[in-house]
């Protein structure tokens, strides 16, 4: 256990100064490229932001020491600063602000959302709960009228003819038809007869005929019309 962790460190210790080496390396190559004496102060604090926040492997009193600087003028020199993250729908890049490096890691492992992919995760979500509210309404209808119907077909039928619901009914057949029968196409006093009762408290116009009372009371004497109804 002991020999291990040995390895272990040094393996660390050493990924550590490689690390280092190449940073000095950059901040040198950066330097020669940017004429050194005549750096500005911006490029010295992208080189020290860069080292800074890209190489947390790098001890803030070594880059301190580096950049001859006392560690809390370093601090203030380098932070704070954006650091991208990536959205976790569609992977573009999120800039977060973070005060330091302790500021920067409490976002690892967090699944961020971007503006867009957010915008349209609530755009869904508030469709779906349409969609939801529109079937349960839906629903909640089709029971109540289903509720209604089943009521008017319990109904003793004197009743059911009473009902303001057969008057409804009764009333659009009649306009239908124009104030008409539908046999003889005379008018006056008007009936309206069921074909079918199978639909009865939901009735279609198709289900009824409109009779003036002598077709009526022919097709209730011989079972029958006395010629096909006008559709």
């Amino acid at each position: 256990m002991t020999n291990d962790a040995g390895v272990n460190l040094g393996l660390a210790y050493s990924i550590v100064r490689d690390a280092e080496r190449e940073m000095l390396d950059g901040l040198r190559q950066r330097g020669i490229e940017a004429g050194l004496g005549e750096m500005s102060r911006i490029t010295l604090r992208e080189m020290a932001q860069d080292a800074y926040w890209a190489v947390p492997e790098l001890e803030v009193d070594w880059l301190a020491t580096v950049f001859g600087m006392e560690v809390l003028e370093f601090l203030e020199f380098v932070c704070p600063s954006y650091t991208s993250f990536e959205c976790d729908k569609c992977h573009e890049d999120i800039p977060v602000f973070c005060e330091n490096r302790r500021d920067r890691d409490r976002w690892w492992g967090i699944a961020l959302v971007c503006s867009d992919c957010e915008a349209k995760e609530n755009r869904a979500a508030y469709e779906a709960r349409e969609r939801a509210a529109l079937a349960k309404e839906r629903a909640e209808r089709d029971a109540q009228r289903a509720a209604h119907v089943a009521a008017l077909k319990a109904l003793p039928y004197r009743e059911y003819l009473a009902s303001d619901h057969w008057q409804a009914v009764r009333r659009s057949a009649l306009e239908w038809q124009g104030d008409h029968c539908q046999i003889c196409r005379g008018g006056g006093v008007l009936n309206v007869h069921h074909n079918t009762y199978e639909r009865r408290g939901e009735e279609a116009l198709g289900d009824l005929l409109v009779l003036c009372a002598g077709c009526h009371q022919l097709f209730h004497e011989n079972g029958r019309l006395a010629k096909p109804p006008v559709e």
